[in-house]
């Protein structure tokens, strides 16, 4: 049993690859029915390597130019930049939302007496995040009046700690 192996199929006049084929290497003859014949005008070269677009010269498989990507234009910066823009500032409200809930829900306990010691050593934990979280969102609010706006940004530095918003609340089990 022949050995099926990747084939890639160069044209002789532009020695391109033009197709990569999986091949056990069999000629075709009207005796058996069975193989496959390489068109005229072609050759097949067993390969690992080469793909579709790639040259073949003195036994080596050589990949196509890089093709050059041309620069962003300017309203694809502007387009770019915005975006970002607003997923960072959209991200400051969600904590600063959510640290001003977690604040106001331990100030309840202690305004009820009933605030744990693991709540009373979280709040200032929470209370000096959300100030970070409020001067990263100002911030953020004054880079569109950069002089270098919109191509040469200064982000500001985003804060390193604050709430978990990938915790979701779910339906307590009933009994």
């Amino acid at each position: 049993m022949a050995i099926v192996q990747n084939w890639a199929v160069i044209n002789t006049a532009t020695w391109i690859v033009e197709n990569v084929i999986v091949w056990d290497g069999i000629e075709y003859t009207e005796e058996t029915g069975v193989g496959w014949t390489v068109p005229d005008g072609y050759m097949a070269i067993q390969t690992d390597v080469a793909s579709v677009g790639w040259s073949y010269s003195d036994g080596v498989f050589v990949p196509p130019p890089t093709p050059e990507v041309p620069p962003p234009t300017p309203a694809e910066i502007l387009a770019s930049q915005s975006a970002k823009l607003q997923g960072l500032t959209q991200l400051a409200a969600a904590q600063k939302a959510a640290l001003t809930n977690r604040i106001g829900v331990i100030n309840d306990g202690v305004e009820l007496g009933e605030a744990t010691p693991a709540e009373l050593a979280e709040l200032p934990v929470r209370q000096a995040q959300l100030i970070e979280w409020k001067r990263y969102a100002l911030y953020l609010g004054r880079v569109t009046s950069q002089e270098g706006w919109p191509p040469d940004v200064v982000w500001p530095t985003q804060p390193a700690e604050g709430m978990d918003l990938t915790v979701s609340a779910s339906a307590p089990e009933t009994v």
